[in-house]
């Protein structure tokens, strides 16, 4: 009995012993769970976090308020991670996520430039949802409403402040109200500190006229900052004129120019801190830097954005001139390229030659020019493929990119159209802010001063039109002008048409320069004609000599080996002092400054030569509609001043009437090839808008004057003179089209 009872408390306490190591053991096995898990959840905690996919929003009692978007940059508040923890809390917010939909990340900082603004004094108001976005797509999606200011007014969206970030609703998702959020007062205009160079002693400025002292830049400085000046960036600088933002008093812009001595100005700059236009983050004025007179440009900018801005012509000659001129640029990267005037060499070689070869055959002609410029054309295009230096990316301007469009002839393959703005957009976008701001003052537009720019088509006088029915070339009015010796073949014909337009001509219904409403507005003032070649112009400038009184309106040749100006900022200089004593001009020219360059007075041009494709058509008559805004005094109050547009309408007067339907036609067949859409109804389309913006009128026949009497073209009409468009024509068959 005694052996039985021994071995019952012998099992009893191995069993005791059994179950202690079983709960010990069980009890180290979830300790090392729950550390496990604590590790696990800290791996994803960090006070800088990123969600790793579109996750779910909840409030404190685990209940869900809305979403969040994938790669959203957070803060999380300091959280006490246990091995029950399941969500984290979104720093400033009421807002909880899971731990396991964010990823730690480096700290970063939110751009908070937005607080400098004064927000307007009304605010927005969501529904029941709210979605929050930024530039890459919605960041929340919240099942509540918010009532916030709007900080900046953008066209089709209201940015607000939401957790110490800048983001966006939707205008057609919100309403507004008024709310009076502040009363500091605000800018209606901006000052411009503008400065050249900044120079020590010691160092030469050779025009101390635009030179800023060292001592002097930087006591200028320190007062801006001692006093709390805003500067504006270029970018908030454009944004305050489109009205999108409210500035403080206290706000400026400063700029500088030159590059040379450039680093006197960046130390002052650096040393106050001073926020000026700046690319990125740096600290940093935009300087325009000429790089190949300031030898020190690349090692002192070698830590900042680099940006290297050059136009197609800067590449003109041969390419071993064009690399020895650019050495000092091909051993540097860029982060940015950026190549102006693009469509200047585009087609060189295809659709030049073909209209060289073409004109060549239908017209003994002097073609020297046309092939000067599509030599000049080739080398260019041949140039900027052929330049070695490197850049992370470009971005190529063109005006009038139609042929590139329609060919695909970018740069860099796979390149991808980022914008694109026609005339027409700038002129609906004018009439459209008119609309919408009744009451304003129209000078507070940013559009405005963009003239309406009006197409007329004439016939040719009588005379003129007799002898290229001799020569058998009836639309090519480039044969008028044919020359024995300096002076024109068909002198007393040119001279007929000529008088007819300025003068006391036989022709009236060619004289529209005395038409009521033309004269009585004074516009056409300075006209620019454009003639075939070189030796025309100044056959012409002879020619015109004899009967316009050159006291009134004064006769400029631009071209030739004795051009009476040698600059645009001459050409532009003449023609503002003649405005100001209320005279009138004639420019001559065949091509130069009708690309890539302004001429403010021009408001009127005659087009007397055969343009040889819709690109270098349209690059020379939007020449016209530069804009020309005036300050002058306020009669009503002298101490003030106020902008006045000297031209609300320019004009195109064409000759070569085919010829003008030929360019609106291809310029249209060209747009809707680059849209990847042919088709006929897509080209009426691109017709229509340019014909709406910037209508043809023609006479509407012979025998009726011109004043009163003029017919508005329509896209139909053009259709059906195009009526056998081929999708498939070639760019032969396109210089056909306009040459025959």
């Amino acid at each position: 009995m005694k052996k039985i009872i021994k071995i019952i408390i012998t099992l009893i306490f191995i069993g005791l012993i059994g179950i202690s190591i079983y709960y010990f053991v069980s009890n180290k096995n979830k300790e090392t769970t729950d550390l496990n898990t604590i590790t696990y959840i800290k791996k994803h905690y960090n006070k800088f976090v990123k969600t790793n996919k579109e996750s779910i929003l909840y409030d404190k009692n685990n209940k869900e308020i809305g979403k969040i978007n994938k790669d959203v940059n957070i803060k999380l508040d300091e959280t006490k991670i246990d091995k029950n923890t399941t969500v984290f809390k979104i720093s400033g917010l009421d807002f909880y996520i899971k731990y396991q939909d964010v990823d730690p990340i480096e700290e970063f900082v939110n751009d908070d430039s937005y607080k400098r603004y004064i927000p307007f004094n009304s605010n927005v108001i969501t529904t029941d949802k709210t979605i929050l976005y930024n530039d890459s797509g919605y960041v929340y999606e919240i099942n509540t409403s918010i009532d916030l200011p709007i900080i900046i007014k953008d066209k089709d969206k209201y940015y607000v402040s939401y957790n110490d970030e800048l983001l966006y609703v939707k205008k057609s998702e919100v309403k507004t109200k008024e709310n009076n959020n502040s009363n500091e007062a605000t800018r209606d205009d901006i000052r411009v500190l503008t400065y050249h160079a900044v120079y020590k002693d010691g160092e030469e400025c050779k025009n101390k006229a635009i030179c800023e002292k060292y001592d002097m830049f930087e006591s200028q400085i320190k007062y801006l900052a001692d006093n709390k000046y805003m500067a504006l960036t270029m970018s908030e600088l454009e944004m305050f004129l489109d009205k999108k933002i409210n500035i403080p008093k206290k706000s400026i812009v400063i700029t500088l120019d030159d590059g040379n001595l450039a680093k006197n100005a960046v130390e002052v700059l650096d040393k106050y801190k001073w926020d000026i236009t700046h690319f990125k983050d740096d600290k940093l004025v935009t300087e325009h830097i000429n790089v190949y007179e300031d030898t020190n440009a690349f090692e002192m900018y070698k830590d900042k954005t680099l940006i290297f801005f050059f136009t197609l012509h800067d590449l003109g000659g041969s390419i071993k001139y064009i690399k020895s001129k650019h050495a000092k640029i091909f051993n540097e990267e860029f982060d940015l390229m950026i190549v102006d005037e693009t469509h200047y060499g585009s087609h060189a070689n295809t659709f030049g030659d073909i209209t060289k070869l073409k004109r060549k055959a239908i017209e003994d002609d002097d073609n020297s020019d046309i092939e000067e410029e599509q030599k000049e054309a080739q080398e260019l295009q041949n140039g900027l493929k052929r330049l070695d230096v490197k850049y992370k990316q470009i971005l190529q301007v063109s005006g009038t990119p139609y042929y590139i469009l329609a060919s695909n002839e970018m740069i860099e393959e796979n390149a991808e159209i980022i914008s694109k703005v026609s005339y027409s957009d700038m002129l609906k976008a004018r009439d459209e802010w008119t609309k919408e701001n009744p009451e304003e003052d129209p000078s507070k537009s940013p559009y405005y001063g963009i003239p309406t720019l009006h197409k007329i088509g004439l016939r040719l006088n009588k005379e003129c039109r007799k002898r290229l029915a001799e020569e058998g070339i009836s639309s090519s009015i480039s044969a008028l002008f044919k020359q024995t010796g300096k002076k024109f073949k068909y002198e007393k014909e040119i001279e007929s048409l000529m008088k007819s337009i300025f003068g006391n001509g036989t022709d009236e219904k060619l004289a529209f320069l005395k038409n009521k409403s033309i004269e009585g507005n004074k516009v056409c003032k300075h006209t620019l004609i454009v003639l075939p070649r070189i030796s025309a112009c100044e056959a012409m400038k002879d020619l015109l000599s004899k009967f316009i009184n050159t006291k009134e309106r004064e006769i400029f040749c631009i071209v030739g080996s004795k051009p009476d100006v040698t600059s645009v900022k001459e050409l532009n200089d003449k023609l503002i002092k003649l405005d100001d004593k209320g005279k009138k001009s004639i420019i001559l020219t065949v091509n130069k400054y009708l690309t890539g360059v302004s001429m403010p007075c021009v408001d009127s041009m005659i087009y007397l030569k055969n343009a040889s494709s819709p690109q270098e058509y349209d690059q020379n008559i939007f020449r016209l509609c530069t804009r020309y805004v005036k300050t002058v005094k306020n009669p009503d109050n002298e101490s003030r001043s106020k902008k006045v547009n000297m031209k609300d309408n320019v004009y195109l007067i064409d000759f070569n009437i085919a010829n003008m339907f030929n360019m609106i036609a291809n310029s249209a067949k060209m747009k809707a090839a680059a849209e990847g859409d042919p088709r006929p109804e897509t080209i009426k389309k691109f017709m229509k808008d340019d014909l709406g913006t910037t209508p043809i009128f023609c006479e509407d026949g012979a025998s009726k004057e011109i004043t009163g009497k003029m017919e508005k073209i329509n896209p139909k009409d053009l259709m059906e003179i195009y009526a056998g468009y081929n999708k498939n024509k070639s760019i032969s068959d396109i210089v056909n089209d306009e040459i025959n």
